[in-house]
């Protein structure tokens, strides 16, 4: 029962941290009217997901070798093997859009 709820709020907070970053896209790009529609808003937000936790994960891996640490290979994730820095790089980009949203907040109001 534990897992399911578990499992019910990291979709969750996937699911938040997509919409956070289409809000930020627009934010920053305004609102945009499509001219081609192929892409969707959140076929954007999950390829850039894909594309900043794909760049956490080379940077950790250079900075890991570079200053030659011991890092366990994998860790078990309900019941499935992760790769560590994968897993801490999709972690940190499903971060980064909250973290943006609360920079921008403190921007804001200073």
């Amino acid at each position: 029962m534990t897992k399911i709820f578990l499992g019910l709020c990291l979709l969750l907070f996937v699911y938040y941290a997509i919409r956070n970053k289409q809000k930020l896209n627009s934010r920053i790009r305004g609102i945009e009217v499509p001219t081609d529609v192929v892409e969707t808003p959140f076929s954007q937000a999950l390829a850039q997901l894909a594309s900043i936790a794909g760049g956490i994960y080379i940077s950790l891996v250079t900075i890991i070798s570079f200053l030659e640490l011991s890092v366990p290979g994998k860790f078990n994730f309900w019941g499935v093997e992760v790769n560590t820095l994968a897993g801490i790089s999709l972690v940190m980009a499903l971060l980064q859009p909250f973290l943006m949203n609360f920079y921008y907040s403190l921007k804001n109001n200073l």
